[in-house]
């Protein structure tokens, strides 16, 4: 398995969230479900990761600022307001406990946001909410990841219909081995190579083939 055991979800973030979902249908020859529109001002479209086949609880959301809204975002949230297309922003883990990775997040030298509560509309009316604990990396790409639970909200893979197949995740970075260090500290088991900038890179199988996505 190349991507973390734990995962929870993989962000494609872009300034335009039709544009992103345009340019994954295109490549992918996937139509992404429409997510719902968070109290945060960005909304989201989503693909379910099928593994080996088979339905997982993984999935891909594409995030952008809500189309119905005409005011910049205040926060650069994945970068969302500098991106000039769409790319890989992050990507999500659920452990056990949010309390626990906190600690792991100190210990391991990464200062965390407080744990926070989020929610989002879906478009039959119906209002999910979970709670969400990240470091702080100013909307700049990362290999350490935000973490999520989702308490006793349906997970959005099992109400996403359109599916890829989830092949591979793995991160880039400058210090690779110090990275590797963190990520062992926090139980996010996740293939870690050197590159000049942090990155991220998504394989999945679809209609269209083999797709990397960065």
């Amino acid at each position: 398995m190349t991507f973390p055991n734990i995962l929870d979800h993989v962000v494609l973030a872009s300034n335009s969230l039709p544009d992103a979902v345009s340019y994954f249908e295109e490549l992918t020859g996937v139509t992404p479900q429409r997510g719902g529109d968070h109290v945060t001002g960005t909304s989201n479209s989503l693909v379910t990761f099928t593994v080996n086949g088979e339905p997982s609880i993984h999935y891909l959301e594409i995030i952008g600022p809500n189309p119905a809204r005409t005011e910049k975002l205040d926060n650069n949230v994945f970068g969302i307001n500098t991106r000039t297309e769409p790319g890989l922003a992050g990507y999500s883990v659920r452990p056990e406990s949010l309390d626990d990775f906190s600690v792991a997040l100190k210990d391991a030298g990464v200062e965390p946001n407080q744990i926070g509560d989020l929610a989002r509309e879906t478009p039959e009316g119906d209002l999910l909410s979970w709670r969400i604990i990240s470091g702080n990396h100013n909307g700049a790409v990362s290999p350490i990841p935000f973490s999520i639970d989702w308490g006793t909200t349906p997970h959005p893979s099992a109400t996403t219909k359109p599916t890829v197949e989830l092949v591979s995740l793995i991160a880039r970075t400058p210090n690779p081995e110090k990275t590797r260090a963190t990520l062992e500290q926090l139980g996010v088991d996740i293939v870690v190579e050197q590159a000049d900038e942090p990155s991220l890179e998504l394989v999945i199988d679809t209609p269209k083939g083999r797709i990397t996505l960065s």
